[in-house]
């Protein structure tokens, strides 16, 4: 969202030029909201900073994978934590593994992309 965007710049422009900036974004859905708001700041901050400033990583994650790690999630969370703890927590452990796509800034090139974008 809007806070990681903000954060993502600001590392930027306090970081080195040499230093890649690098974003996970993890989706539960094909179609997931938060994935088109990724691509369109990864899209904006690409335009202000370059292509070779940060690099974007789209996490996919499938409803079995959530269940099979539910009861380890858990485990860290504690017998204190709601809904939204766990939802939280699992979009991190997930992205901890920084396993997923390797999003190329050429995307913003795409056909489909500026046709969303219009």
């Amino acid at each position: 969202g809007l806070d990681s965007t903000v954060l993502a710049a600001l590392s930027a422009e306090a970081l080195p030029e040499s230093e890649q900036v690098e974003l996970v974004n993890v989706a539960f859905e094909s179609q997931a909201p938060d994935r088109l708001t990724a691509l369109c700041s990864y899209a904006d901050l690409v335009r202000r900073f370059g292509p070779k400033r940060f690099r974007l990583i789209l996490v996919d994650v499938e409803e079995a994978e959530v269940c099979a790690n539910e009861a380890a999630i858990c485990r860290l969370l504690g017998p204190k934590a709601t809904h939204l703890d766990f939802n939280v927590a699992t979009a991190l452990w997930f992205a901890a593994r920084g396993l997923g796509t390797l999003c190329s800034p050429s995307f913003c090139e795409s056909t489909w992309w500026r046709q969303l974008e219009a």
